[in-house]
């Protein structure tokens, strides 16, 4: 299985990526800029839209609620 994610090519055999995805709304510049300050070390985010998506890069990243 080989996925591309825009920035880095990600490649898996027994693993499996879970992408949430947050409404961009009216403060999506402001909810995506706190979302990168304090999930940095364990998420990456992206714009696309009307959507701001999160990927999980760390085993023990816990769940994210939109500030």
């Amino acid at each position: 299985m080989s996925l591309i994610l825009n920035f880095a090519p990600i490649e898996f055999d027994d693993r499996e990526i879970k992408v949430g995805r947050l409404s961009y709304g009216i403060s999506g510049q402001e909810v995506l800029h706190e979302l990168r300050e304090k999930h940095n070390a364990t998420h990456v985010f992206r714009r696309e839209g009307d959507y701001i998506f999160a990927v999980q890069v760390t085993s023990d990243a816990c769940c994210l609620e939109k500030p």
